[in-house]
């Protein structure tokens, strides 16, 4: 049985990949600081690579981490700029680094980084968190182009504005029905969708993509009507 890696498995998008990735005939671990969602793999512990490479090497990870920050240009604090890096991004190599060294690859591996479509749109008010996410623009072909002599490839979604209870709770009844109205169907993606998308680019079947971006947002981010 093929094993995978999921940090961040506890939201509603992270329990969504874990879920599908069980579906499909994966043995998931989930890493995490909290029993959230769970967790088989303690990351608050110096040794959670170890731990992780104890049973096992890993065919597929997946960084579905991550935090937001409300907060303009004018209003971020650099304490709020690190905060939101360090976890969007240079969690990403470390923890990379991290279970490589401790022999938790797998001879042929594959990757997928969670980020959203505000890594190639902006938003106003999210200076930490867009700008976070897009420097995963860089990062993930610069992974691929490290790990390519590891057989290690490294692919990334873009979810959209997602159909969830928090998208719910934090935009307005009109807000919800613009991006309806903007997006390919009328209906927002959902955390299913997401799911079904991560799946699909850690499966070995999903050789020869590396370094892309898929976008599911039901083409809310790509077209728009005039």
């Amino acid at each position: 049985m093929k094993r995978a890696l999921v940090f961040g498995g506890s939201g509603a998008l992270g329990s969504a990949i874990v879920n599908e990735l069980r579906a499909v005939g994966w043995s998931v671990d989930v890493a995490s600081r909290s029993a959230l969602g769970g967790a088989t793999i303690d990351l608050s512990s110096s040794t959670w690579a170890a731990d992780a490479a104890a049973c096992g090497s890993y065919e597929g990870i997946v960084w579905a981490q991550g935090v937001n920050h409300a907060g303009g240009a004018l209003e971020a604090e650099p304490a709020d700029l690190h905060s939101v890096y360090d976890t969007n991004v240079v969690f990403i190599v470390e923890s990379l680094k991290a279970i490589t060294e401790a022999g938790g690859l797998a001879p042929i591996a594959r990757g997928v980084v969670l980020s959203s479509v505000w890594q190639v749109t902006a938003r106003a008010n999210k200076v930490a968190y867009v700008s976070s996410k897009a420097a995963l623009s860089g990062l993930v072909p610069a992974i691929a182009a490290d790990m390519a002599s590891k057989s290690f490839a490294i692919n990334g979604v873009l979810p959209g504005v997602i159909d969830t209870p928090m998208t719910r709770s934090q935009l307005s009844e009109m807000q919800l029905q613009h991006v309806e109205s903007e997006s390919l169907g009328g209906v927002l993606a959902s955390p299913q969708n997401v799911a079904n998308a991560v799946a699909w680019l850690i499966d070995p079947r999903a050789a020869g993509i590396n370094a892309q971006w898929v976008a599911v947002d039901n083409g809310w981010s790509a077209v728009r009507s005039v």
